[in-house]
């Protein structure tokens, strides 16, 4: 099994590997480890971000978190306010 070396972000080189659903899923189960609230469009959309989006951007989870899209790392931040 692939371990992670944090709980606060993925390898973004294995999660762009995965099948889309089964990333759908990976993504899904990361927030809610995280306690991080999300729907089905969040998902759908943060996946696709996170294969596709540039390295440094950071895209919009919800009104409290952001994924930040890193060269070899997916991480959490919290949203500046």
């Amino acid at each position: 099994m692939h371990q992670q070396p944090s709980r606060q972000t993925l390898d973004r080189s294995w999660f762009v590997l995965l099948p889309h659903s089964v990333a759908r899923e990976v993504m899904a189960a990361w927030l809610r480890s995280h306690n991080v609230s999300f729907d089905r469009p969040t998902i759908e959309r943060l996946v696709v971000t996170a294969k596709t989006m540039l390295t440094g951007k950071r895209a919009d989870i919800n009104g409290s978190f952001q994924l930040l899209l890193g060269k070899e790392v997916l991480a959490l931040t919290a949203r500046d306010r």
